[in-house]
């Protein structure tokens, strides 16, 4: 299998949810300059809750903060060191 077949099939999980988008971007780039791929889940729902003025995202559980699998205990650990959720 090619290295694009391997990467579509992989694993996602979620390391980590954050009740504000922005600390979830922070988070996401700290994971980028270590190298590590990941994706936000939820992000656009927030932002939609938050501009109907009904709170935040503890509505939808969170922004989501996703890596491979295989990359999760790493990820976990740059997260720890990464502003307060």
């Amino acid at each position: 299998m090619d290295r694009l077949n391997r990467n579509i099939l992989a694993k996602v999980v979620t390391v980590c949810k954050f009740e504000y988008p922005t600390k979830a971007r922070m988070a996401q780039m700290k994971l980028k300059a270590e190298g590590i791929k990941s994706w936000l889940s939820d992000e656009l729902s927030d932002a939609y809750i938050d501009e109907m003025d009904l709170g935040s995202s503890p509505l939808l559980g969170g922004v989501k903060l996703q890596v491979r699998e295989s990359d999760a205990e790493k990820a976990k650990a740059i997260i720890s060191g990464s502003p307060e959720k």
